[in-house]
């Protein structure tokens, strides 16, 4: 019985301790991957103070990636995750129909955005 692909989102906090944030992130969508999900987006918000310290870290990087997959791959995820001694949490949840909105019209309104703000550099640009 062939299941259904839903929306997922893994939070990450990666160890202050790592060489580079984008390869550990890298090695991490490659887990995804592996498993057999799509990688839809991913969000960096850099290096953060965390609230308590979690494996004698009181600091870490934070990541969000959102992928298709289906239910039964989210173990074999969590497992593999569980096991890299460079993620200090994560936390997968599926998203519903309104956070799938919510995240699209977002997207639509920073595409929109960069779009005005590349015209308004060349127009800049141009003016010179």
């Amino acid at each position: 019985m062939e299941s259904k692909h839903r929306k997922y989102e893994l939070y990450l906090i990666l160890s202050p301790k790592i060489d580079s944030e984008t390869s550990e992130l890298e090695r991490c969508v490659e887990i995804l991957k592996n498993v057999g999900g799509v990688v839809d987006c991913e969000f960096s918000y850099g290096k953060s103070k965390l609230a308590y310290k979690i494996k004698q870290n009181q600091e870490g990087y934070v990541n969000v990636i959102q992928f298709i997959s289906s239910p039964e791959v989210i173990k074999d995820i969590e497992r593999d995750l569980g096991h890299n001694e460079k993620v200090l949490r994560f936390l997968v949840t599926a998203l519903d129909k309104h956070a799938i909105a919510y995240y699209d019209s977002k997207r639509k309104t920073d595409k929109q955005e960069q779009e005005k703000e590349s015209l308004d550099n060349i127009d800049a640009a141009n003016e010179k």
